[in-house]
């Protein structure tokens, strides 16, 4: 099975993440990480050093992509050994891209966030939406949450250990108690 996992550069990504991590896959199952880089939409032919400078923050936005998807296939790799992960980051428009490295990849399946910040916002000409509609593969639309409400499993796991310690931290206090009363 060949997988396409579409992340964008925001921390909506980790939602995807834990989702693909803490699923079941094949053995052979074939993950490719994908982030689309948005061009930069103004270029100033006489403004060299504004190019310059366009250059350079296009340079950096690159780095930060290339490093996003290197992360999500650290995480990938770790919760599923048995899969072969990769890591691609193109320029251009995300839906066109995302379309074109899945029919070249020959892929079953894209795993795609969907905001859904509005109701209607899947139906006016989302990414999710629209890679659903061009695409020949299967689409698993993951329902992203508000950041503020968003908790990860590494966050649930912290939450969890805490809980654990202060018990028994608690059991440990209530023993010595009886200890010391009983002497």
């Amino acid at each position: 099975m060949k997988v396409i996992v579409a992340i964008d550069q925001t921390d909506y990504a980790d939602q995807i993440l834990d989702k693909v991590s803490t699923s079941h896959w094949p053995s052979g199952t074939q993950i490719k990480v994908l982030t689309v880089i948005k061009p930069l939409q103004w270029e100033c032919v006489p403004c060299i050093e504004w190019n310059k400078e366009a250059a350079e923050f296009f340079k950096h936005r690159e780095k930060i992509a290339d490093e996003i998807v290197h992360r999500a296939k650290k995480v990938i790799h770790k919760a599923c050994p048995d899969v072969k992960v990769s890591v691609e980051v193109c320029t251009g428009d995300p839906k066109e891209e995302i379309t074109n490295v899945a029919t070249e990849w020959m892929a079953d399946r894209i795993v795609i966030g969907a905001h859904g910040a509005s109701p209607n916002r899947f139906f006016r000409g989302s990414v999710a939406r629209l890679v659903s509609q061009y695409c020949a593969c299967s689409i698993q639309l993951i329902r992203l949450k508000p950041l503020e409400e968003k908790e990860t499993a590494k966050e649930k796991e912290a939450v969890k250990e805490k809980e654990s310690a202060k018990e028994k931290d608690s059991e440990k206090a209530h023993k010595h108690k009886s200890a010391v009363s009983s002497h």
